[in-house]
């Protein structure tokens, strides 16, 4: 069991998953509740009884329990044990079961390999302003060659790892880590002609997550600025088409910072302007405490600055609805400008 993941201010003791609730046995590590960033309605910190590393999934924050193993029921408390106290793990899979499930693994690693070194031809396409991507875009009240700027593309029906061939195309952006190198990928669904809405948000399965666009972190350690992470690509090209000076940028492509990126945020913090949606809003809680815990600057817009909206890529598909609103069409320049106010006059947060 390996970790990447920076490790957390302390070490965990046995002690300290005590009051995290009854461990539940997932592949032969036990799963807590994170004691390190409390709060967390999830057993999202994982434990290796034999080695004693841990890793939440949640805040990232990975190191080595501070008892050396191997450990027995009195060291996990409600932890299954047999009569000796030794601490019970799940069985291991039949051997056949076990060889499909590499073979599996193996071909969704090979496909998403493949699939990376496509991207180049996926920007292609999205230049093409015919493309169902561009319209989709377009529809939106994105500009399709602020996307490719960006490295967005878009991949035909059928490109997409998993997808059928009768599925529409998607709106690929490539994910990086804090080394600014493609790991991954987000594929947002286009619908049938480019018209309307996403209707589903992929990650290339087996890969781990990071940023978009993938210069956003080194922007922010270059200029001094906080790093402003924004839920989807959506939002970030909403903020970049209306801000004349630009704050460095990111999108999560969810509600999780990568844990890699952890060890590389900037001096300055980042602030975090995820969707005002309940998921959004739970997410920002967990982030900022977690963050200020590690003492990292935190900062959130004050409240109202989407004005009722969901995100930024919400009231830039407004805007494009409703052309002849002068409210409508002034709403993502308000909303950007409260955001990038942010990043320079909010309050940091305490834990």
């Amino acid at each position: 069991m390996s970790f990447a993941a920076p490790p957390s201010l302390r070490l965990l003791t046995p002690a300290d998953l005590q009051g995290a609730g009854p461990p539940r046995t997932s592949g032969g590590r036990l799963r807590y509740r994170c004691p390190l960033h409390g709060g967390d309605h999830q057993r999202s910190l994982s434990v290796d009884p034999a080695s004693g590393l841990y890793y939440c999934h949640c805040c990232g924050a990975g190191g080595r329990l501070s008892r050396d193993p191997p450990f027995t029921s009195p060291d996990w408390p409600d932890a299954p044990s047999d009569r000796r106290g030794a601490v019970l793990s799940r069985p291991r899979p039949a051997p056949a079961l076990a060889a499909r499930e590499r073979e599996r693994r193996a071909r969704l690693d090979h496909a998403a390999a493949a699939f990376l070194d496509d991207l180049p031809t996926f920007v292609d396409a999205l230049r093409d302003r015919r493309s169902a991507g561009a319209a989709s875009l377009r529809s939106r009240g994105l500009d399709p060659a602020l996307a490719v700027a960006r490295g967005a593309g878009y991949a035909p029906p059928g490109r997409w790892p998993g997808d059928r061939p009768h599925d529409p195309g998607r709106l690929v952006y490539p994910l990086h880590d804090a080394g600014g190198r493609v790991v991954s990928a987000l594929g947002r669904l286009c619908a049938a002609g480019g018209r309307g809405g996403a209707r589903a948000h992929r990650k290339l399965p087996g890969r781990p997550s990071g940023l978009w666009p993938g210069d956003a972190l080194a922007r922010a350690w270059a200029t001094g600025r906080p790093l402003v992470l924004l839920e989807g690509p959506a939002d970030v090209l909403a903020a970049q088409a209306v801000l004349a000076e630009e704050p460095p940028l990111a999108a999560l492509g969810g509600t999780a910072l990568p844990p890699a990126v952890w060890a590389a945020l900037p001096p300055a913090g980042v602030v975090l302007a995820l969707d005002d949606d309940a998921p959004g809003r739970e997410a920002v809680r967990r982030l900022a405490d977690a963050l200020a815990r590690r003492g990292v600057p935190v900062r959130v817009p004050a409240d109202g600055w989407l004005e009722d909206a969901a995100d930024l890529g919400a009231l830039a598909a407004a805007a494009a609805r409703f052309p002849r609103s002068r409210t409508a069409a002034d709403a993502p320049r308000r909303a950007a400008d409260r955001l990038a106010a942010a990043a320079l006059d909010a309050p940091v947060l305490r834990p």
